[in-house]
């Protein structure tokens, strides 16, 4: 009797460890402190940052009389721990053009159009008389942001 209870507790452990739930929680909500860098301590820190660069006397300078063209490079992770670098890039990007100050660059297309310059600056099938010149760029300045 005693095994036959013993092996039925066994049992109902087992197979409630093999149990799951999973859900999920609110990506803005406060998370529990620890002394780990958490995603929302990094999206704070990201949008501090953005927030005090477009209050910067600089930032003032250079949007008063027009909308630069700015592209947000990849933020880079050196260090060994996982930080979700896409997503304060993401951060970054949305706060700086969401502000109306800016205007963006699309990073899909500069490759291509990078292949094509290069295509009409060094291959020897073109006729370089008949290619315009990449200074004629409408007068834009383009600022890189790192």
């Amino acid at each position: 009797m005693k095994k036959s209870i013993i092996a039925l507790l066994g049992l109902a452990v087992i197979l409630g460890g093999c149990s799951n739930k999973v859900s999920y929680g609110d990506a803005q909500a406060t998370e529990t402190t620890t002394i780990d860098f958490g995603s929302t301590d990094l999206q704070k820190i990201a949008g501090d940052m953005v927030d005090s660069m477009l209050m910067s006397g600089s930032v003032a300078a250079i949007t008063r009389d027009s909308r630069p063209i700015v592209f947000v490079e990849r933020i880079k992770n050196k260090t060994t721990e996982h930080i979700d670098t896409e997503s304060i890039t993401d951060t970054i990007s949305t706060k700086m053009l969401n502000s109306g100050k800016f205007r963006f660059v699309d990073m899909d297309r500069v490759e291509s159009v990078r292949e094509q310059l290069n295509f009409q600056n060094n291959d020897e099938l073109v006729n370089q008389k008949y290619c315009d010149s990449i200074r004629s760029n409408g007068g834009s300045t383009v600022h890189a942001l790192r």
